[in-house]
């Protein structure tokens, strides 16, 4: 059963000696009315074993730059739906994210990408691909019924619990191929709807947005619709190869990942990132927890159901206790995306330290060399800081990784902070817009850096939701926290100074 907001896939193998095919289907995926890829789901037959490869290519817009999404996902897996293996290959632009390999044994499941290997423990009742898309089917699906199952996301290494509720036949519409031209046409078909549990990623809890999926009457999936934070609404339809690769992509019509997620104020800052304390209201759509972290720079105050106030302070300098202790290895080991162990970042991090010894005064140089040296391009995915390092360009999160990558390698602890900052879009005024941070170990106390800036210290308009250290994971899960909550705010400044 494709839940289809997160996880994509590309590269569809060869079948080899003694491999049959045992299904195979075509999506085309919409964004608002345009097209912007397809999916493709091929699963084949060796022996006793089914392997099932996802494919699916998509075209999004983000600050004006188009960004192909690429995704492999593969299963392996028993005629009874036990998984035996999982494996994720995955790109955003031209820069290759993830290569991940899992197998299970028992009641463990262990994980490789690179050097690196680990385990956690596996739930037995876990679907593979395969099973999950022929799940209603073979329960006969009708309307009333519910269940649930269970599944495994590699791409965000989380079981997750999919809920599952069968609705009535209702009419919609579906792809078909006349010709040389795709149309749409009515169908009756039987809805139903699948929520996920909450889950956790790095201690922020996370929930998707629902889906919901159109079935015939095999209960075989016919059309899909899902959200995708901060674009919209897509729509995927099941149709033949021919259909689902027919129409191209038209980035003029693409909405814009960057600016959809864009959160209007109701007045202007002046001197915005020299501000040194700002209030603000905040409204958020679904009652919870506060979608922001609270720390020396930021207290929430005066809560009330869905709305509250965040009162913002800038801190300028480090702690005074210069024999604090380390936050953690998390916060100086290296990792996939801060691999601050890599010869260039080491080599870099000596030449823009300049011999400097005092770690406060050496974390500025850090910061004013990546300010100095980066070349601003929204255009670029998401590689590991020594990529950058190499190619020296990128938009915040770029700059924040290499910056954190740089301390670590100058052996002082550091992570990244996302959130939002204050600026101004031509055409929408005052905005609030998502931005990535770098925040410093020093003196006892976490310091935040913005090297798109290069001032030293930031103002009272950077609001952090999430802090990280990128240890222990090689994909963009930390990015989830946030994901869904942006574009669903409502802020207010109250006062500014």
């Amino acid at each position: 059963m494709r839940y289809g907001l997160l996880f994509f896939a590309l590269l569809v193998p060869a079948c080899g000696s003694g491999t049959k095919v045992v299904s195979e289907t075509w999506q085309a995926a919409y964004l608002e009315g345009a097209r912007i890829g397809h999916t493709h789901l091929l699963v084949t037959q060796k022996g006793e074993t089914l392997r099932t490869v996802r494919t699916i290519k998509l075209t999004v817009k983000r600050y004006g730059s188009v960004l192909p999404i690429e995704i492999e996902q593969t299963c392996e897996e028993t005629a009874d739906g036990k998984v035996l293996t999982l494996g994720l290959n995955q790109s955003l632009g031209k820069d290759k994210q993830t290569a991940m390999t899992a197998r299970v044994e028992g009641k463990k499941l262990y994980l490789e990408s690179g050097n690196a290997k680990r385990s956690q423990p596996w739930d037995e009742a876990s679907l593979g691909l395969y099973a999950q898309e022929q799940l209603f089917a073979r329960r006969k699906a009708k309307p009333g019924d519910r269940f649930s199952l269970a599944s495994f996301e590699l791409s965000a290494e989380i079981p997750l619990t999919l809920r599952v509720e069968v609705k009535n036949e209702e009419k919609v519409d579906r792809l078909k191929l006349v010709g040389d031209s795709v149309h749409r046409e009515p169908a009756n078909l039987i809805r139903a709807e699948i929520t996920t549990d909450k889950f956790f990623v790095g201690g922020n809890e996370v929930q998707l947005p629902p889906k919901i999926v159109w079935l015939d009457g095999e209960g075989q999936v016919i059309r899909e619709k899902f959200e995708f934070p901060g674009l919209g609404i897509i729509t995927q339809f099941t149709t033949t190869r021919e259909a689902a690769q027919k129409e191209g992509i038209a980035p003029d019509l693409l909405p814009d990942l960057g600016t959809n997620i864009m959160i209007p104020l109701n007045k202007e800052i002046n001197n915005p990132y020299d501000t040194s304390r700002v209030n603000y209201r905040i409204s958020v759509d679904t009652p919870g927890k506060a979608p922001f972290v609270t720390d020396e720079r930021q207290e929430i105050k005066l809560p009330l159901g869905r709305t509250f106030e965040l009162w913002v302070t800038s801190v300028r300098e480090p702690g005074r206790d210069e024999k604090a202790a380390s936050p953690g290895k998390e916060f100086t080991d290296s990792n996939r995306f801060i691999d601050s162990d890599h010869p260039l970042i080491q080599a870099l991090a000596k030449q823009a330290g300049g011999g400097e010894k005092r770690p406060y005064q050496l974390a500025l140089k850090l910061e004013k060399w990546v300010h100095d040296q980066m070349r601003f391009d929204a255009g670029v995915g998401f590689p590991p800081a020594s990529q950058t390092a190499t190619e020296l360009k990128g938009d915040c999160r770029q700059h924040a990784l290499l910056l954190a990558a740089l301390l670590r390698a100058s052996e002082i602890p550091a992570r990244t902070a996302l959130g939002v900052i204050y600026t101004r879009e031509p055409g929408k005024g005052p905005v609030f817009a998502f931005h990535m941070w770098t925040e410093a170990y020093l003196g006892g106390r976490w310091l935040a850096l913005d090297a798109i800036q290069g001032k030293g210290f930031v103002g009272a308009t950077h609001l952090t939701m999430v802090q990280h250290s990128w240890a222990g994971t090689q994909t963009l899960a930390p990015l989830l926290p946030i994901a869904g909550i942006l574009g669903k705010l409502k802020i207010e400044v109250l006062d500014a100074r």
